[in-house]
């Protein structure tokens, strides 16, 4: 039992030793100044969401959250061409990188529409090889939490980094 308690007092050290680490690495330093991020998405030229950072988009139930989603999707799909009906959004995706969807709350025939419309409001007959957008109502928490990762993992690997990634529904 001293052996083991031992081992988990090294164990637990080293996780210690990891931590302040990690901890230091992002203390305040006012002598270092991070880089400006990259906006991912615009609206009338205002960053909204930058590199590295997570937007939440709050309102009631049915005020229209997943028409923002779908309208930001299109921005994204559509690379800032003219014309797309995007509701004042604007994305531009060079590299190619994975835009993720994942949809929690709709069923799949609801899903399959917002990504059609998207497709409408874009202005392109189907999504870039690089849009990626699941449908996942049906599974329960903990195969959603491990479908998000897997498909992050995937995506990133495949695209070169991921662009963005949208949960549409908690």
């Amino acid at each position: 039992i001293m052996r083991e308690f031992s081992e988990l007092e090294s164990e637990a050290e080293g996780k210690a030793t990891t931590l302040a680490t990690t901890l230091a690495e992002r203390a305040f330093d006012f002598d270092s100044h991070p880089e400006k991020p990259i906006p991912i998405f615009t609206i009338a030229e205002m960053p909204l969401c930058t590199a590295g950072n997570l937007t939440n988009i709050q309102a009631p139930p049915k005020a229209g959250k997943s028409a923002v989603v779908e309208s930001m999707m299109a921005a994204g799909m559509n690379g800032n061409r003219q014309g797309p009906d995007t509701l004042g959004f604007e994305a531009e995706n060079p590299q190619g990188r994975a835009l993720i969807h994942f949809d929690t709350e709709q069923s799949r025939f609801d899903h399959d529409a917002l990504i059609r419309r998207a497709c409408r409001r874009a202005r392109v007959e189907r999504p870039p090889a690089w849009f990626q957008s699941y449908s996942l109502a049906d599974l329960d928490i903990y195969q959603r939490r491990g479908a998000v990762r897997h498909v992050m993992a995937e995506a990133a690997s495949a695209h070169g980094g991921i662009f963005a990634v949208m949960i549409d529904g908690i």
